[in-house]
């Protein structure tokens, strides 16, 4: 999928959701029945974690001397503020209804709205399902970390095109193994795998862009459905925010420096001219001249649990 993103009148960048946000009209927005902020503060709030979190893990990518265990955290940030985010669309989308429209006294936002009648419900969950492919390989991670004792380990490859850092979850075997978890890592011939920072961070900030698209198209389905108005884009009320921008230059330079079987998924590209071109696959005259790296010398970090006495390591 691909997203592209044109400049506003004061000649920065944001994702449609933003001023799809900044124009909703104020006879459909009930964010105070609900203790909420106005929609555009709920995204600009969320969005403002995610930048955050993009921003920093990027500069200590960049650090050659970052503590592997910080590298480690900034990208559970980085996981964490994406499926904060993920939920606070739904936190958005019931500022649309009042109260009323639902009595019961139910806490979690996504499922309030699927109490409001059936038409919403099937609306919301087609939203939920359009956004899986996207959300679920961030909330496999997080859940795996958070749920199930499961550890980031960090592992470096040395190539002749410079050092690749990443990352690997730990999981169990059937025989008591600490293995790279194959729910997350899937098996590359039979050899564990892991996750390089380099294709990660491209792939869940190409992620973001196109979820926000995802979402303009469901807000101006429950409103269509409800009030039978469209809210159109404007980008003449432009905004003094550069963040996206800078953001998207930080990750267009990444190099295409990946592990052995990065190289058989699709090449993420963010392009960069008069608009921002966002690409989950990439043009192929673009991935067609990276030349897959053919000699690893890899190494890689862990820490016992104290009874555990046997692992596999990817690549090995």
């Amino acid at each position: 999928m691909n997203i592209n993103i044109e400049k506003d009148s004061k000649g920065n960048f944001n994702p449609d959701l933003y001023y799809i946000l900044k124009n909703i009209p104020e006879d459909i927005l009930f964010n105070k029945e609900h203790n909420k902020r106005l929609p555009l503060g709920i995204y600009n709030v969320s969005t403002l974690r995610v930048y955050n979190a993009f921003d920093t893990l990027l500069e200590s990518l960049n650090d050659a001397k970052v503590n592997i265990e910080k590298l480690s955290e900034k990208h559970i940030e980085l996981l964490d503020s994406l499926m904060a985010f993920y939920d606070d669309v739904y936190s958005i989308m019931k500022c649309f209804f009042p109260k009323e429209k639902v009595k019961k006294n139910i806490i979690f936002n996504d499922k309030w709205l699927m109490n409001i009648d059936t038409s919403t419900k099937k609306i919301i969950l087609n939203f939920k399902s359009e956004i899986a492919p996207f959300r679920e390989p961030v909330a496999s991670i997080i859940n795996r970390v958070k749920h199930d004792q499961a550890r980031y380990c960090h592992i470096e490859a040395k190539t002749i095109r410079g050092t690749i850092k990443g990352f690997y979850v730990e999981g169990v075997n059937s025989e008591g193994t600490i293995v790279p978890d194959i729910n997350i890592h899937p098996l590359f011939g039979e050899k564990y795998t892991a996750i390089s920072y380099n294709r990660d961070i491209k792939i869940r900030f190409i992620d973001f862009i196109i979820v926000n698209s995802i979402v303009v198209k469901y807000i101006n389905k429950l409103i269509s459905s409800h009030y039978g108005k469209i809210i159109k884009l404007n980008r003449e009320n432009g905004s003094d925010n550069d963040s996206l921008l800078k953001l998207s230059n930080m990750c267009s330079t990444i190099p295409n420096n990946y592990f052995p079987d990065e190289y058989q998924k699709e090449i993420p590209q963010i392009d960069l001219k008069e608009s921002i071109d966002f690409r989950s696959k990439a043009y192929a005259n673009y991935s067609q001249k990276i030349i897959p790296i053919n000699k690893y010398s890899i190494k890689t970090t862990m820490q016992a649990d104290g009874v555990s006495d046997s692992w596999a390591l990817p690549y090995f």
